[in-house]
């Protein structure tokens, strides 16, 4: 049988869930809640959803229901969810005309805050026309019908029926949600392998003593740096350590503007971290500072020499800074020249480039490095972080601009003319 290509707890929502434990489903497929039934006829009904979630537990999934819309109050826990069902019909049967739009907005309303929350597919099935409820979806500005949709409409009786492989014809329908479009296959697949190193990495260190974080953070207050930012680092590094993404063969799709400009704004936070995240009180190697508009200085100086210890202050410390300057657009004539099907962006001796930075190609300046007070450097006016290995590069180069060696002049007589006719000799 097929398995679901995602963890976590399935959230069904619909009035006629059986709220029973699954040996009294059988008994009790129009439910009862506190020992009476809200209406005799539609409880005594058998609901489709009754079988849809006995297939979903005798599969081994754990599942949250509910007979209505959760209370707000519990939305943001549903940030690890794996799916959402939901019930079009929810609750507004027999119900007047303005009630019934009223719980549509609020289906709506749910719907939107639970994208924002979680990476899930959300199903929403009824009896009745599928068209009508896209359309209502629609006028809320929820896709349902383009590639990689997180919502998806669905007769209750499909979400019923068995695949071919005898499982759920629901768990297909995830997965091939899941497999259809690169990025949710990605982020699903990434997302299974980080929740499983985190939960191993913490019962590790747990196991390995308690008191380690505070010896860290000691160290980083004795050498007047930002603990958090510190301890926050060493945890993603050893979360690094541990990720493996076992992940299959992406599918070839057709790229669009939409899929490059969003492949731009995946690589920029892999060259520059945004200032946001960065604290205030901590200024460090690969800073970038606005000085006027398309002009910025990059601290070049390692990230030791720009704390203020005991006895200084920022007007007594000296920072290494390289001017940089943007402008140049990806598309325009200077970068196409520039670039290199095999070596990418090709550097000059006295400057290299940094792309992409706010949708735009960076250009630092080895000729002008320069020495600053480390007070003139604003966090306000910060942009970011340059991360390895781009700042690496840009301190290579720098150094190698700036120290290079020096080496006497050999006569050009040493180096005869080689015959051509020996060329291969």
């Amino acid at each position: 049988m097929s398995k679901l290509n995602c963890r976590g707890i399935g959230v069904v929502i619909d009035d006629r869930v059986p709220l029973v434990d699954e040996e009294d489903i059988s008994e009790n497929d129009g439910g009862e809640e506190n020992g009476s039934a809200k209406n005799a006829d539609a409880e005594n009904k058998k609901d489709l959803i009754c079988d849809i979630v006995r297939e979903l537990k005798e599969d081994g999934i754990s599942l949250l229901k509910y007979r209505e819309l959760p209370p707000k109050s519990e939305w943001d826990n549903f940030g690890a969810v794996a799916f959402v069902l939901i019930d079009w019909s929810l609750l507004a049967e027999g119900v007047g005309g303005a009630a019934k739009k009223l719980m549509v907005k609020q289906i709506c309303d749910f719907i939107k805050a639970i994208q924002g929350k979680a990476f899930a597919p959300i199903f929403v099935f009824s009896n009745q026309d599928d068209a009508e409820i896209k359309d209502a979806l629609k006028k809320s500005q929820i896709e349902t019908d383009v590639p990689g949709a997180y919502v998806l409409v669905k007769p209750k009786a499909e979400m019923n029926a068995l695949g071919d492989d005898g499982s759920p014809k629901l768990f297909n329908e995830i997965n091939k949600w899941i497999l259809a479009t690169p990025a949710i296959r990605l982020f699903t697949t990434w997302g299974n392998d980080l929740l499983t190193a985190r939960n191993k990495m913490f019962a590790e260190f747990y196991d390995k003593g308690h008191n380690w974080p505070s010896l860290l953070w000691k160290a980083y207050k004795d050498d007047n740096d930002d603990p958090a930012h510190g301890l926050s680092q060493v945890m993603f590094d050893n979360l690094k350590a541990r990720v493996r993404c076992d992940l299959p063969e992406m599918p070839m799709v057709k790229h669009d503007e939409k899929s490059l400009i969003a492949l731009r704004d995946v690589l920029a936070l892999t060259v520059m971290l945004p200032a946001v995240v960065l604290p205030k009180n901590q200024i460090g190697c690969g800073d970038l500072f606005t000085i006027k508009s398309g002009k910025f200085w990059l601290v070049v100086s390692c990230d030791c020499d720009c704390i203020v210890h005991d006895g200084e202050s920022a007007e007594t410390i000296r920072v290494q800074v390289v001017q940089v300057d943007s402008g140049c657009s990806p598309k325009s004539t200077t970068m196409r020249k520039r670039f290199s099907k095999d070596f990418g962006l090709v550097h000059q001796s006295n400057q290299s480039y940094l792309f992409p930075i706010n949708g735009k190609c960076y250009c630092v300046s080895y000729p002008s490095f320069s020495m600053i007070q480390l007070s003139q450097l604003n966090v306000d006016k910060r942009v970011g972080r340059i991360l390895p290995p781009y700042i690496t590069d840009v301190r290579q180069r720098l150094a190698q601009w700036n120290q290079r060696v020096g080496f006497p002049k050999l006569p050009s007589e040493l180096f005869p003319l080689v015959d051509s006719s020996a060329s291969n000799s």
